[in-house]
């Protein structure tokens, strides 16, 4: 997610108002880039079932946070952006509460 992050700060085809808003999102990049790795290095380290739902809860969500990045910030077709995003946050969030829930 270092690429992602870098890739937000010096990259020009994204618009931010304010500019602050730029080196925000570079940082919840890294978070959420954290968390991903995080899934990843358990889903390694110990293949169980929760290893693997987070993993692929974590995954969603990097992509749907990706589908958000560009709906805000870039020209793209806002409506496809808009519904891929929720298409895969839902899920993903039903998914995370539910491990949390109903954990081993």
């Amino acid at each position: 997610m270092i690429p992602a992050a870098l890739l937000i700060i010096f990259l020009d085809n994204f618009t931010f108002n304010p500019e602050l808003l730029r080196y925000v999102c570079a940082i919840y990049a890294l978070i959420i880039g954290f968390m991903f790795g995080k899934s990843l290095s358990n889903l390694i380290r110990e293949r169980t079932k929760l290893n693997i739902c987070l993993f692929i809860a974590a995954l969603l969500f990097v992509i749907s946070d990706f589908f958000l990045l560009l709906e805000l910030f870039t020209n793209l077709d806002t409506v496809s952006m808009g519904l891929s995003c929720m298409a895969i946050y839902c899920p993903a969030l039903v998914m995370m509460a539910s491990l949390v829930y109903f954990r081993e």
